[in-house]
């Protein structure tokens, strides 16, 4: 087992009481507390926000950052961290953040968490997972191949035209020659109508996805008497507005579900899809909380597809964030929600390939042809 399937777990567990939060800090051997009102914390978001506004740049993501850091690792939780990862960067760390669905902690940056010398985010051996709580077991995340990926888009009529086939066409080679491990199913234009068929249909086919991915328009709009989330689809001749509840009960019909990719914007917000998917057991979803550029968006959901064969997904965002900052200070943006059980790839590779030359980067693309070549073998 690699580094990264062998990550460590830090759990970050919130108990609010009114204005306060208290973060239960568990580490591998010890447990500590961290408390503070949400005044000063949410002081700290604003002071970032009109920061950022203002045209700040990485000083301030800093600031913030070490401000967040500092106060969940205070004395006695930071030698509760520091025995966790074993005082070395070495040791893989997934640092889990605990809420309950509809908490304000939500809207904290957890992303942004500096130690001091690094983004922890952004570490290709470190993963910041916000985990929403449910009282349901999770669905194992690992699938048998082939992984079935389904990419539907939308940009309707009446809203900003943007460029989708360029991403799309990218994620599909992303996994060229294992066009037998994993399958590809590309859907444009898609209604809401038309996504409830695609689901059933696949549903009574047998052959349900295993990641769904949506590239397209999301916007918070003021329908009805408070706020929601929308997402765009395809209508007659105007966009075709999508609830978070109608697309829910779409995507709940479907068990076999395991990871989603929002690439829209808003869609990972409080009041965006991403909440409720992880509500609804879908163990991870990938999704960007406020507006996002197009191009950034693509970069971001391309490199998670470019590592999801190779390396556990919370470090597929690790890196994707890693990329993006050669650019970009959005690479923050991106959220990543998880509730997924184990820790491994989220293609099950058969007991007699899983040699010690599968954890070899190289050596593990060739196992994985001479499995694409095998499966080719047994459908012919």
């Amino acid at each position: 087992m690699t580094a990264l399937e062998n990550a460590r777990d830090f759990v970050i567990d919130f108990v609010e009481a009114g204005d306060r939060f208290t973060a239960v800090l568990n580490g591998q051997y010890r447990e500590a507390a961290a408390v503070m009102e949400w005044s000063k914390l949410d002081g700290m978001i604003q002071k970032l926000k009109r920061a950022m506004d203002g045209g700040g740049g990485e000083a301030e993501l800093i600031e913030a950052g070490k401000g967040l850091f500092n106060w969940l690792f205070d004395g006695t939780s930071r030698d509760v961290l520091v025995g966790t990862t074993g005082n070395t960067r070495q040791q893989a760390l997934r640092i889990l953040i605990k809420l309950s669905l509809g908490s304000r902690l939500e809207t904290v940056p957890w992303e942004i968490l500096h130690d001091g010398f690094r983004f922890l985010a952004r570490e290709p051996r470190c993963a910041v997972v916000r985990y929403f709580r449910s009282g349901l077991d999770v669905p194992e995340f690992q699938v048998d191949p082939p992984l079935r990926i389904l990419i539907t888009t939308a940009c309707p009529q009446g809203v900003e035209a943007v460029n989708l086939e360029s991403g799309v066409k990218a994620v599909k080679d992303a996994y060229k020659g294992f066009e037998s491990v994993v399958k590809v199913e590309v859907v444009p234009d898609v209604s809401l109508k038309h996504l409830a068929r695609l689901w059933s249909d696949a549903e009574k086919q047998g052959r349900p996805p295993h990641i769904w991915h949506h590239w397209g328009h999301g916007h918070v709009s003021n329908i009805g008497e408070s706020p929601r989330f929308v997402l765009l689809l395809e209508g007659e001749g105007e966009a075709g507005l999508a609830t978070v509840d109608q697309i829910s009960e779409v995507v709940g019909t479907c068990p076999d579900l395991r990871m989603v990719i929002l690439t829209v914007c808003h869609g990972s917000s409080s009041l965006g899809l991403a909440p409720e998917l992880a509500r609804l057991n879908v163990p991870v979803v990938v999704g960007f909380p406020e507006k996002v550029a197009v191009d950034l968006a693509e970069s971001f959901s391309v490199e998670v597809h470019r590592s999801l064969l190779k390396i556990p997904v919370e470090f597929a965002v690790s890196h994707a964030r890693r990329a993006l900052r050669i650019r970009d200070l959005d690479w923050s943006q991106p959220v990543l929600i998880s509730r997924r059980r184990d820790k491994g790839l989220i293609l099950r590779v058969p007991p007699n390939l899983r040699t010690r030359e599968f954890y070899d980067t190289e050596a593990r693309e060739r196992l994985l042809e001479a499995l694409a070549t095998r499966l080719d073998m047994e459908e012919s």
